[in-house]
């Protein structure tokens, strides 16, 4: 073992030595009494220190005492018995609590870390669940696409849309429309990787594209093939049917389909529609993930233990600046796991006459021609101003 010590001579009144050794303190002391010292070292006190940090703890004591060192290359410093066993003891207390301080706070640090690994094992159980169980919802509907184009041509006939569209006012294609596709089905992903989170979690870009497609004919011209002449989508995660503007506008397709779901003749929810394809199985898949008796939802409602803390149960909140919910332990701040897995809210059918109100300044109105009144007005002021010119 090693030590640092405090050693007294009575040959030496008011002064004191500090300082270190591998073996005994009364070994060390038996060792300096030699014939050059009037009086034998007497050990006063000593402390128990490693081996690694004694020649560091030695020379921190020698600098806190530095002006009260007899001589800079002795190790002797004009300081009382009790004066110099106050202040190494002062120091050993002032480095014991650091060093619990330390080993506490590498706990706290070793605890903190546990809990975060814990934290996204658990979460990413909760996501590979997820995950899996999306992916195979999204291949079940595409391997069913015909049976739901099927549902949606009894409900209402690609013939009867094209009539309506090719009506309006609206031409946003050239030419003669020779034939249609008929009802398109594609369950898919439209990724765009500013969410960390995987796609399948991600509202915005799970949906079901539901389309017709036209082919037309100009003179003189193949035939063009237009797969999106009509189209919208459902969002998988929140079950709601999204009808929205296009760069013209209110599209009349839009439009069409609203009146139909206002007099109930259209599904209005992705669950409504996979309902009237009468495939049982795959309106269970649903609402196994997203319905209102899905595993996790039902399981929190329920009151689900947080897998984190043990100790609060996960509850639904929402966040302070974005407004968005999310998943949370009820015993914050004391347990901060927490996760915005999105599972669909209430169903909402949109209101069709406030998105129109709200694109009332946007001067969305369109000639026959397709083109905007402004760039026709700039068009004949160019043609007017080459025929003065000329």
């Amino acid at each position: 073992m090693s030590y640092i010590y405090i050693l007294s001579n009575r040959s030496m009144p008011g002064l004191v030595k500090i300082g270190l050794t591998f073996n005994s303190p009364y070994l060390r002391a038996e060792q300096l009494s030699s014939t050059g010292v009037p009086d034998k070292f007497v050990v006063e006190e000593y402390w128990e220190c490693s081996s690694e940090e004694l020649r560091k703890i030695e020379k921190e004591i020698h600098k806190q005492l530095g002006s009260k060192r007899y001589s800079n290359n002795r190790e002797f410093f004009e300081l009382s018995v009790d004066d110099a066993r106050e202040s190494v003891s002062n120091y050993f207390k002032r480095k014991s609590d650091l060093e619990f301080k330390k080993i506490k706070e590498e706990k706290e640090k070793k605890e903190r870390g546990e809990k975060v690994r814990k934290w996204k094992q658990t979460l990413h159980g909760i996501e590979v669940t997820l995950v899996k169980e999306v992916d195979a919802l999204i291949g079940e509907i595409n391997s069913n696409e015909d049976l739901i184009a099927a549902c949606l041509e009894s409900i209402l006939s690609a013939d009867e849309v094209i009539k309506f569209l090719s009506k309006t006012e609206n031409k946003d294609i050239p030419g003669k429309i020779i034939s249609h596709t008929g009802w398109k089905i594609n369950a898919s992903y439209s990724y765009h990787g500013g969410d960390q989170r995987p796609k399948q979690l991600q509202a915005d870009n799970a949906k079901i594209y539901i389309s017709i497609g036209v082919m037309t004919k100009r003179f003189f011209h193949d035939v063009d093939t237009y797969d999106y002449y009509f189209s919208f989508t459902y969002s998988l995660h929140t079950d709601e049917i999204n009808l929205g503007l296009s760069s013209k506008g209110i599209r009349p397709g839009d439009t069409l389909l609203y009146k139909l779901i206002e007099k109930g003749l259209f599904p209005a929810t992705l669950s409504e529609l996979l309902k009237s394809t009468g495939i049982t199985h795959l309106v269970g898949h649903w609402e196994s993930i997203f319905g209102t008796d899905a595993g996790i939802r039902k399981q929190i409602q329920e009151g689900l233990e947080c897998p984190l803390c043990n100790k609060g149960t996960i509850v639904l909140k929402q966040g302070r600046r974005s407004g968005k919910p999310f998943y949370g332990c009820s015993n914050w701040p004391g347990c901060n796991f927490l996760f915005n897995l999105l599972l669909p809210r209430e169903k909402i059918i949109p209101v069709f006459e406030q998105i129109i109100a709200s694109n009332q300044n946007k001067n969305w109105v369109i000639n026959s021609f397709g083109v905007h009144p402004f760039i026709i007005i700039m068009a004949l002021k160019a043609i007017g101003m080459a025929i003065y010119l000329l």
